[in-house]
């Protein structure tokens, strides 16, 4: 039984990079052997062990065979016989293919290393179609390394699988969760880029993407900075199918954005409800933050206060008038006062 250090975690070590998640191969073991180690399995047809101390995963070396369509179409085989260099040949890219012993010796027969040093992103051999939602992970690692070139030859591949029947029947989950994971690096945009080199996006929609330099902002805030203009926001909605709250943001903050380059009272006012600020800060302060990081302009000072003034008026201040229409109109009517009061003074 033998363990090896595998995938990402190499390939940032050898970059230079934090290495935040590490990931284990274990040849000449099997299922047994590992629970009577201490290990838990989770998962049943790719059985993955958690070690019992670091909590960090372990799986066999495996070799896999193409039974369906989609990303989990897949049969494995984890016998203890399988070679570590087998298990490497069917992963994505030759510069997640490094494996390194407990010694501290590099096992990497695909050549990532050179692909490393000479920045390519390459197939590591025929394998690479079966899995369709590779298409996908090789877009998203060109973002996280904006500076590698994706090799022609795996381009072509990725062109020949984006429009077929597989790729199809990729779920949105699966495809938003490779969407989510590029929302966390600093030039996600890149990942659109790619899409569009594949002639999958339209370049018609990529010229709404707004490109921005992202530091510490939420994968939330990048989301609606970036998509929020409706054609881009449809066509990503349509292929991803984001979580309702990236929607309801991107849409509210596309809706509102001008205030940042005008405040009328009315059009602020409406901001104020259509985000439910009267009730929850939330979404506003959100909105804000977007704001902040699109155009670099801080509104907090000016409207959370003028919000709190907003939300202090009530039916109590005008008990002349009965429940009903009657009596939004008039304390909507006072909101739009104190506001265009606010707007004169700046």
């Amino acid at each position: 039984m033998k363990i090896f250090l595998v995938g990402g975690a190499v390939r940032d070590e050898l970059m230079g990079q934090d290495v935040t998640d590490r990931d284990f191969v274990v040849t000449g073991s099997d299922v047994s052997t590992m629970l009577k180690l201490g290990y838990t399995q989770v998962g049943k047809d790719f059985p993955v062990f958690i070690h019992p101390e670091t909590g960090e995963e372990y799986a066999l070396a495996r070799q896999e065979r193409k039974i369906s369509l989609g990303h989990d179409g897949f049969q494995f085989d984890f016998s203890p016989e399988t070679p570590l260099e087998t298990d490497l040949m069917r992963r994505d890219l030759t510069i997640n293919a490094i494996a390194k012993d407990d010694t501290g010796e590099y096992i990497d027969p695909y050549n990532g290393r050179g692909d490393i040093n000479k920045k390519i992103l390459r197939h590591v051999s025929s394998a690479f179609v079966e899995d369709p939602l590779r298409v996908l992970r090789v877009c998203r690692f060109k973002a996280k390394f904006p500076s590698f070139k994706i090799d022609d030859s795996t381009f072509e591949m990725m062109k020949s699988m984006i429009f077929s029947k597989d790729f199809s029947a990729l779920s949105k989950h699966r495809n938003w969760q490779e969407l989510s994971k590029t929302l966390q690096y600093q030039q996600p945009e890149h990942f659109f880029y790619c899409l569009t080199d594949l002639e999958f996006l339209p370049k018609s929609v990529i010229d709404h993407l707004t490109v921005l330099t992202f530091e510490k902002e939420t994968s939330l805030i990048k989301f609606s900075c970036m998509l929020h203009h409706p054609d881009m926001l449809s066509w990503v909605n349509m292929i991803f199918s984001p979580p309702n709250e990236y929607i309801f943001l991107a849409s509210k903050f596309n809706k509102y954005k001008n205030i940042y380059n005008k405040i009328e009272a009315q059009e602020l006012l409406n901001c104020f409800k259509d985000l439910r600020a009267f009730t929850n800060t939330k979404w506003i302060k959100l909105y804000l933050q977007c704001g902040h990081a699109l155009y670099g302009k801080d509104l907090d000072s000016l409207l959370l206060p003028l919000l709190e003034e907003l939300t202090r008026v009530s039916a109590a201040d005008f008990p002349h008038i009965d429940p009903g229409p009657e009596l939004g109109e008039a304390i909507e009517q006072r909101r739009l006062e104190i506001i265009t009061r606010s707007i004169d003074a700046i």
